[in-house]
């Protein structure tokens, strides 16, 4: 079982990115909409070809540096 907060946030950044695209080809903007697009599909492509989820591993290194690594994640104590 994975922790479902990772899996949210990367939802979210790919959305991010996405609305980012269709913003920058409406809005005249071909460059920043072809730039959004393109890291979005780049990511799409590393999460489908080799189970590599960016924006999972971008949660769980913001989490690490913040001093609040996710529960699963962390190591069991041995005494």
């Amino acid at each position: 079982m994975e922790p479902v907060a990772p899996v949210r946030f990367a939802q979210l950044v790919g959305l991010v990115f996405a609305s980012v695209g269709a913003f920058g080809y409406l809005a005249g903007v071909p460059a920043l909409g072809l730039g959004a697009t393109a890291a979005a599909l780049a990511a799409a492509f590393l999460n489908a070809a080799f189970d590599v989820c960016l924006g999972c591993e971008g949660y769980l290194a913001f989490r690490r540096l913040t001093g609040r690594p996710v529960a699963a994640r962390v190591p069991a104590r041995t005494t």
